[in-house]
């Protein structure tokens, strides 16, 4: 994978497609672990660590923010 090339694509799509600021921030953290895992076709990573992240107690809000994402496809 190409770490940049998966930002530009993810601001293009942004460009004609809503998310949460919340979701987005997310994606991102979610990029950050990827690239560290070296691109691994999964990584595991618990909701605590995600959460602690993008600076959230709760983690229904978390499960909200993270279902965007999947609903979005990403």
């Amino acid at each position: 994978m190409n770490y940049i090339a998966e930002i530009n694509a993810f601001e293009q799509w942004l460009e004609t497609n809503y998310l949460p600021s919340s979701a987005q921030l997310l994606w991102y953290k979610l990029m950050m672990l990827t690239n560290k895992a070296g691109w691994c076709e999964w990584i595991t990573v618990d909701n605590q660590r995600l959460m602690g992240f993008i600076q959230l107690k709760r983690e229904e809000t978390f499960i909200s923010i993270r279902n965007k994402l999947v609903e979005a496809g990403l």
